[in-house]
């Protein structure tokens, strides 16, 4: 996006354009998983997953389906065996998200990251449960998204205009400025820039200060995070 100063009539009027935007580099699955044992449990389900070498899990919601003739649970319990940071060892990690309904999706807020190794659990002994997340390879955790500058504006000496970033996911946004375009190495991350969240999930609000000189290019690039 440019941002150029001209000087008409001495009115000071600022003018701005779109320019870039940043491609995708990375590739993030959406999965659906089965866990289930006993009774209940189709045929062949897994009673655990384990997330893939090279991958992470991030799990968004969950669902327990309750086979007919067994006594519903109280409260929905999801279960992980995860390896904490500083722990040479998994540890099994419940986690209590409130009464069950046997058509409820109980969603994790922020969502559960999963590593390498680590599983997907049940602490049931019948029925099974289906699990809604993003695959994603360890080395795109935070991965690039496509991000587009639209309706830009000047308000009292800054720059301002919507990102609409081509995914909902959590991210980070960060905006640049130079004034070459053709300078590359112009280009430094923007400390006046502020960015604040738009009407939408999937849409930013970037602004930043103009500035004294006669021209500025801004552009942004946004990073998918886990949660």
């Amino acid at each position: 996006m440019i941002a150029k100063r001209n000087l008409l009539w001495a009115s000071g009027l600022l003018c701005a354009g779109v320019m870039l935007t940043c491609p995708v580099t990375a590739e993030v699955l959406p999965v659906t998983i089965l866990t289930g044992r006993g009774t209940g449990a189709p045929e062949g389900a897994p009673s655990i997953y384990t997330v893939p070498s090279g991958k992470v899990l991030i799990v968004e919601a969950v669902k327990y389906r309750l086979p007919s003739g067994v006594e519903p649970p109280t409260e929905m319990i999801a279960m992980f065996r995860l390896t904490p940071h500083n722990f040479a060892s998994r540890r099994n990690v419940f986690v209590d998200l409130g009464p069950w309904d046997h058509f409820e999706r109980f969603t994790f807020d922020p969502p559960m990251r999963v590593s390498a190794g680590d599983m997907l659990d049940s602490n049931r002994t019948s029925g099974y449960y289906l699990w809604f997340g993003l695959l994603v390879d360890e080395t795109d955790l935070f991965a690039s998204l496509d991000v587009e500058l639209l309706n830009p504006r000047v308000e009292s000496g800054k720059l301002i205009a919507d990102a609409k970033v081509a995914s909902p996911r959590p991210r980070r946004i960060t905006a640049e400025t130079a004034d070459d375009l053709l300078n590359a190495g112009a280009f430094l991350p923007d400390l006046s820039a502020t960015v604040a969240r738009g009407a939408s999930t999937s849409e930013d609000i970037i602004t930043v200060d103009l500035g004294e000189g006669d021209q500025m290019f801004l552009r942004a690039s946004a990073v998918a995070r886990p949660n």
